[in-house]
């Protein structure tokens, strides 16, 4: 494709990592930035595999060379050996690649959405960011908790399995937990100061921190049972 063509001849397959680390100095989570918005404009109107090629050329060799320490600047991140790096940073780029799909100006799920149910392409673009906006959040968890990838867990034992059992129910809980405040729904509409504290909990939630974890189910539980004392807003 054109994209593909253009960053293959101009180099950009080989310097972009290389430009990206040096100017985020070796921060990972800067560098995660920055790989995740380039992934989603190299995403952009391609193809699934087109999208993958690219990504992975692109961007997958910055983050896997960060997270092992092999780039300046970047030390070595806990309980990351070669093959989950190369897992992590390979799930990374085509996560957001895909995402692309459903992130403006492109768009193209929700142009395709938005002819079928002939709607506004801008509105359905927005809402549909909207709604999946806490998806955004994910990955990230991923590189402070690797044992999520699960095939890379060795030995299985019952700590582990505990271990990523939480995690990936905290996850979820923290996704599930945004998506509430974002789509103010839940049950029923809620107020903007609750959907804020949601945020709040939800934002702080992904370090998958047991107490931030637990305010955030007794949130949850808490509108799931007394939701309908609260009274009801107009949407």
């Amino acid at each position: 494709g054109l994209i593909q063509g253009v960053l293959t001849m101009t180099g950009l397959v080989t310097s972009l990592g290389y430009r990206l680390v040096s100017l985020t100095a070796g921060n990972l989570w800067l560098l995660l930035l920055l790989t995740m918005i380039f992934s989603l404009i190299l995403g952009m109107g391609v193809p699934t595999t087109a999208n993958y090629i690219i990504t992975s050329l692109v961007a997958a060799p910055a983050i896997y060379n960060a997270v092992l320490g092999l780039q300046p600047y970047s030390s070595p991140v806990p309980g990351f050996g070669t093959p989950i790096a190369l897992l992590a940073a390979h799930f990374f780029v085509f996560y957001f690649g895909i995402l692309a799909d459903v992130t403006p100006p492109v768009a193209l799920a929700s142009y395709a959405g938005s002819a079928l149910a002939g709607g506004d392409f801008w509105k359905t673009a927005m809402n549909a960011v909207k709604y999946a906006l806490a998806g955004y959040i994910g990955p990230y968890i991923y590189f402070t908790h690797p044992e999520m990838f699960i095939i890379t867990v060795h030995p299985w034992t019952a700590g582990t399995a505990i271990k990523v059992a939480y995690d990936l129910g905290a996850t979820l809980l923290v996704m599930y937990l945004l998506a509430i405040a974002l789509t103010g729904w839940f049950r029923r509409s809620l107020k903007k100061e609750i959907r804020a504290l949601l945020v709040i909990v939800g934002v702080a939630g992904a370090t998958l921190n047991y107490l931030v974890i637990g305010i955030g189910l007794l949130a949850v539980l808490g509108i799931w049972f007394f939701g309908d004392k609260l009274p009801i807003v107009e949407r």
